[in-house]
């Protein structure tokens, strides 16, 4: 999906999916996909999103994205509020968009 949203965001998404889809074919542990959510994905996409102001739609795709990886494309098994919070709250630490790009702000 394309939005109306600079071409820096839209280079920078395409090689966010470009990096999903090569991750997504390797059979890796749930830790070690939000490791590569949060270490090669959100570091490449959050930097020129910062700036910007937020567009809820760029947002959704973010997310659905990262969530796709997580899940092998199928339905969430936790709920997504539930896979943001940090370990000692029964959660897995992945990073909430949203929340990070308003932190960096």
């Amino acid at each position: 999906m394309v939005f109306n949203r600079p071409r820096e965001i839209n280079e920078k998404i395409d090689k966010m999916h470009s990096c999903l889809g090569s991750w997504s074919a390797r059979r890796l542990s749930l830790i070690g996909k939000i490791t590569v959510i949060r270490s090669l994905v959100v570091s490449q996409i959050i930097h020129p999103l910062s700036p910007l102001p937020s567009n809820p739609q760029v947002i959704k795709e973010l997310k659905d994205s990262l969530f796709d990886l997580l899940w092998n494309r199928k339905r969430d098994k936790i709920k997504r509020n539930v896979v943001i919070r940090d370990y000692i709250n029964s959660g897995l630490k992945i990073i909430d968009i949203m929340s990070f790009k308003v932190s960096k702000l």
